[in-house]
């Protein structure tokens, strides 16, 4: 509830974004990488997680 009220955000919800940020400008520059070793280098615990959390991502995007 703490951080929700000072962030506006869950921690989860927080997390989430910061990895999905952190991914979003790692995969502009690969560095040798695959797009899957770039989403576990990010902190995603699978491939499932990443694609829902994108989606949520491109929706929110689409609604500004």
């Amino acid at each position: 509830r703490l951080f929700n009220g000072h962030i506006g955000m869950t921690l989860n919800n927080y997390i989430n974004m910061v990895r999905y940020d952190k991914f979003d400008s790692m995969v502009k520059n690969p560095e040798n990488s695959t797009v899957t070793e770039l989403i576990f280098k990010c902190g995603f615990p699978s491939l499932s997680t990443f694609y829902r959390i994108r989606k949520y991502h491109e929706t929110q995007k689409s609604d500004l």
